[in-house]
C-alpha cells in the first residue's frame, strides 16, 4: 500500500492488487497485529518513522485514539482512493506470472501477471515495466523465477550469532489472535470438538496469564515454525484455531479466572505470517550488519525492532518462547537488499525482503515493511520515468532516489537534504525567537521521585555543556555521584564514553538546588547524558515541562533473561532496554542547564536534517503564548512556487493503530495547529497561506501563481498544545 501510495504520488499510474477484502495486511480487521517499527518496545529514542506510515499514525492518533480495528480499515481505504493514479483491486489473487529469458542464464524479467477478482469474477492481464513484490510469501518474484531462501541458514555460511550449526527449513511461526468482551450476564462456554486439550497437548498453563484480551497479549499462540508456512497454510490455520479455542476453554472453565461474563467477540480467520519465503537481492540483511548498526552508501530507510527470534515449536515451546538480541540503536537497511538479484523489474518489500533468518528477525515488523514500501514505490516511478531498471537506479540514480526520499519526508537518517532546487539551503534564517536557555519548570508537590535506581538525562551539547543544576530533596546526608557520557554516536541515546565523574556531598534538606559542574566542548554538536547513580537518601523533583530533546531514563531491575548482548550473552540485558523510558516519557527532574544552547536556533530549519541525529534539529521558539516566526531571506528576488514545512511530530512519541495502550492527547502537543505563509513584498508582508486546525507533520503549500520575493516569514499562531513552537525543516522551490 505504501509503495502504491509512493509511487503515485510521483506521478505514475499504479495497479494495487490486494488478495483480501481490506488493506493493511497484518496490521488489518481480519489479523488485528498492531503496527510496530523502529521504535521498538520504547527502546528506541526518535525513532518512530515519518513519511507515508508517520502520516498514518499520527492521522490515526485523531481520528481513533481508542484503537478501532475498523477505523484503522477505513483511513488506509482513504489513503489509498484519495491517490488519483492508484487503481485498486481488492479480492484479487495474482495467479499466474509470465515472465521472458533475459540473455543471462538464471535471469528473467516479467512481463504480465494475469489476477482474478472473486465476486466481480473478472480476470485481469496486468503488464507493466515494474513490479513490486509486497505479497510478504514473495509469490510474484517465486513464479517469475526470482531466487529466494527458506529456513534457517548455517553459522558456517552467515557468521551470525544465532545461525544454526547446520541449515534447516524451520522458520517463524504463525499466530491468530483473539478478542474478548465483558457481559452483563453470566456467558458459558461449550468447546467445540476441535479445541485442544491444551494440558494434554502441552501448552505452558504459566502462559496463560489474562483472561481479557483485545491487543496482543497472546503473540505466543504460534504454530508452523516446524512446518512450511506456505504448503500447509490449512494445517497451520486448523492447528491455531484449536489451540485458540482450547485456551479460551481453559479461561472460561478451568476456575482460574474471572471469567463467568466474558465472552469471545472476534476469533481471527486468516493466521498472521512472520516468515516464509525472503527474496534474494544483490545484498542479504545479516543479524551481523543489523547489530552492528551497519552503514550503507545505498541506506534508503531504516528499522530498530530488536532480531526478534522465535522458539519454532511455538505455543507447545516448552522455554522462553522468544529471545531477543537488541542493536543500540536504529540500523539501516541498504536499496540493494529491496530488488531481485535475477529479475531484472522486480522490486519488494515487507518481511519477503533479502535477509537471512535472522536478520528477518528485525526487519519484518509492520512500519519497517511500510518504510521500506515507500522506498520501492518511489524507486519504481524513478525505473518508469528514466526507463532504468531497478538495479541502475541503485548504481547510476541512487543519489536521486535518497533525494526524492528526502523531499518527501520518508523515514532516512544519515542522509541529508543536498537538493539543488530548494532554495531554503542559501537563505539567510531567523526567528522572532529561539531558546537558548533550557530551564524546566518546578514540579507541583506531588511529583517526586526516589533515586532508587540509576537516572540518565538526555541533553543536546550545543556547542558546550557547562553543568546542570539540579532541585532535590535530601532526606539525610549523603554523596551524590553524577557522570557525565557521549552517547557513541549520533543516532543512538545509551551511555557510550564516560567524559566525567563528580561526588556531590549533600547535606539534608528539601527543596536544594545542586550544581553537577561538567565541563565539556566536544568538536561537532551532539548528545550528552547526565547519569545519577542510585541513592534512596535522594528525591528528585520532577517536571512535565516537556522540551523536545530531553529524556529521562530509569535502568530498569529485574528484567527476564530474553534479552541478549550483542555477543550473545543474556546475563546483563542490552543498554537500550536496561535505560527505559516508558514511565518517564515527557517527564524529566526539574533542571536548569548552565551554559546557553545553539540546539534550536533558527537556522536548523535548513540544515539538512530533518529527524533527530546528534540533537534535535529544529528550530524552537522561547516558551509563549503569541504568535512567533521563523524568516527565510535572500540576497535577490526568488520565485516561490512551492513551500514543505515539516512541523515536529515528536517521533519520540510511540503510537500504535490498535488498541494496546493510549496516549493523552489526540494531537501530537507539538505539532502547530494554526499558522501563516507571508512574503515581503513592495508594502511590506502580505499573506499568502492560512491554515488553521492543522495536525500533521508535514505541510506542502502549492501556489497558484508563482511569487517573487526576497523573504518568506512562516508565522506560528498557536500549537496543539506545547508553549513552544517547533518546526523541523522549511524547503522552498520555484
Amino acid at each position: 500500500m505504501c509503495a502504491a501510495i509512493a509511487a503515485a504520488r510521483q506521478g505514475t499510474k499504479v495497479v494495487l492488487v490486494q488478495n483480501r477484502p481490506v488493506l493493511g495486511g497484518n496490521s488489518s480487521s481480519e489479523v488485528r497485529v498492531p503496527v510496530a517499527g523502529a521504535t521498538g518496545l520504547m527502546h528506541n529514542r526518535f525513532a518512530r518513522e515519518t513519511g507515508i506510515i508517520g502520516e498514518l499514525l499520527v492521522e490515526n492518533q485523531y481520528r481513533n485514539k481508542a484503537g478501532n480495528v475498523l477505523i484503522w480499515d477505513a483511513l488506509l481505504l482513504e489513503w489509498v482512493k484519495r491517490e488519483t493514479n492508484i487503481r485498486l483491486l481488492l479480492n484479487t489473487e495474482v495467479h499466474q506470472v509470465r515472465s521472458t529469458p533475459l540473455n543471462e542464464p538464471g535471469t528473467a524479467a516479467i512481463s504480465e501477471l494475469v489476477a482474478w477478482t472473486s465476486g466481480a469474477e473478472t480476470e485481469w492481464t496486468i503488464s507493466s515495466k515494474v513490479y513490486i513484490d509486497c505479497t510478504g510469501d514473495g509469490f510474484v518474484g517465486a513464479s517469475a523465477g526470482a531466487q529466494f531462501r527458506l529456513g534457517r541458514e548455517a553459522k558456517a555460511e552467515t557468521n551470525e550469532q544465532w545461525a544454526q550449526p547446520a541449515a534447516d527449513a524451520y522458520s517463524l511461526g504463525s499466530t491468530i489472535l483473539f478478542y474478548t468482551k465483558k457481559s452483563d450476564v453470566a456467558v458459558p462456554f461449550v468447546k467445540p470438538s476441535f479445541a485442544i486439550d491444551i494440558k494434554a497437548a502441552g501448552v505452558p498453563i504459566s502462559r496463560i496469564d489474562a483472561a481479557d484480551d483485545s491487543g496482543a497479549k497472546y503473540w505466543w499462540i504460534e504454530y508452523g515454525g516446524m512446518l512450511n508456512t506456505i504448503d500447509d497454510y490449512d494445517v497451520i490455520r486448523d492447528e491455531l484455531w484449536g489451540i485458540v479455542y482450547g485456551i479460551w476453554d481453559h479461561i472460561k472453565n478451568s476456575g482460574r479466572f474471572d471469567a463467568d461474563h466474558l465472552t469471545l467477540e472476534w476469533v481471527g480467520t486468516v493466521p498472521g505470517k512472520r516468515e516464509s519465503r525472503r527474496l534474494t537481492g544483490d545484498y542479504t540483511i545479516t543479524q551481523t550488519d543489523v547489530m552492528n548498526q551497519r552503514s550503507y552508501a545505498d541506506t534508503v530507510t531504516f528499522g530498530g525492532w530488536s532480531v526478534d527470534l522465535h522458539d519454532p515449536g511455538g505455543a507447545y515451546a516448552q522455554g522462553t518462547p522468544d529471545r531477543h538480541m537488541v542493536s543500540d540503536g536504529v540500523f539501516d537497511i541498504p536499496y540493494r537488499a529491496l530488488y531481485s538479484k535475477n529479475v531484472a523489474n522486480l522490486l519488494f518489500a515487507g518481511r519477503n525482503i533479502s535477509t537471512t533468518h535472522a536478520g528477518n528477525g528485525a526487519t519484518r515488523v509492520m512500519a519497517t515493511c511500510a518504510a521500506m514500501g515507500e522506498v520501492v514505490g518511489t524507486a519504481g516511478a524513478l525505473c518508469v520515468a528514466n526507463d532504468l531498471s531497478p538495479r541502475q537506479v541503485g548504481s547510476e540514480r541512487i543519489d536521486d532516489l535518497q533525494q526524492t526520499l528526502l523531499r518527501a519526508d520518508a523515514s532516512m537518517i544519515g542522509v541529508s537534504n543536498k537538493d539543488p532546487g530548494d532554495m531554503a539551503r542559501h537563505a539567510e534564517v531567523s526567528a522572532s525567537s529561539y531558546l537558548k536557555e533550557i530551564a524546566l519548570a518546578d514540579a507541583a508537590p506531588e511529583d517526586r521521585r526516589s533515586l532508587n535506581t540509576d537516572l540518565s538525562i538526555l541533553v543536546p551539547v550545543h556547542p558546550q555543556v557547562d553543568g546542570v543544576d539540579l532541585k532535590i530533596d535530601v532526606h539525610r546526608p549523603t554523596t551524590l555521584r553524577a557522570e557525565l557520557w557521549n552517547t557513541g554516536t549520533g543516532r543512538n541515546y545509551i551511555p557510550g564514553d564516560l567524559i566525567a565523574t563528580l561526588d556531590i556531598e549533600l547535606a539534608e534538606g528539601d527543596d536544594q538546588w545542586i550544581s553537577a559542574n561538567f565541563d565539556w566542548r566536544p568538536n561537532d554538536p551532539q548528545n550528552a547524558l547526565v547519569v545519577l547513580r542510585e541513592n534512596p537518601d535522594v528525591s528528585m523533583h520532577m517536571s512535565k515541562d516537556y522540551v523536545f530533546g530531553i529524556l529521562t531514563a530509569e535502568k530498569a531491575k529485574d528484567l527476564p533473561n530474553k534479552w541478549y548482548q550483542k555477543d550473545g550473552s543474556n546475563h546483563t540485558p542490552p543498554a537500550p532496554i536496561q535505560w527505559a523510558i516508558r514511565n518517564l516519557n515527557r517527564t524529566s527532574p526539574v533542571m536548569r542547564l548552565r551554559s546557553l544552547t545553539e540546539a534550536y536556533s533558527p537556522e536548523k530549519v535548513a540544515n539538512g536534517k530533518s529527524r533527530p541525529d546528534s540533537g534535535p534539529n529544529l528550530w524552537m521558539s522561547e516558551r509563549s503564548d503569541g504568535p512567533e516566526w521563523i524568516e527565510l531571506r535572500w540576497a535577490e528576488p526568488r520565485s516561490v512556487g512551492e513551500v514543505l514545512v515539516t512541523f515536529n511530530d515528536d517521533v519520540n512519541e510511540r503510537l500504535h493503530n490498535l488498541f494496546r495502550y493510549e496516549t493523552d492527547f489526540r494531537v501530537i502537543p507539538e505539532i502547530v495547529k494554526n499558522y501563516t505563509l507571508e512574503v515581503e513584498g513592495a508594502q511590506g508582508w502580505e499573506l499568502i497561506v492560512s491554515v488553521d486546525g492543522n495536525r500533521q507533520r508535514r505541510r506542502r503549500h502549492v501556489l497558484e501563481t508563482p511569487v517573487a520575493t526576497t523573504a518568506l516569514r512562516i508565522v506560528c499562531m498557536e500549537t496543539n498544545g506545547s508553549p513552544y513552537k517547533q518546526i523541523v525543516e522549511v524547503r522552498v522551490y520555484e
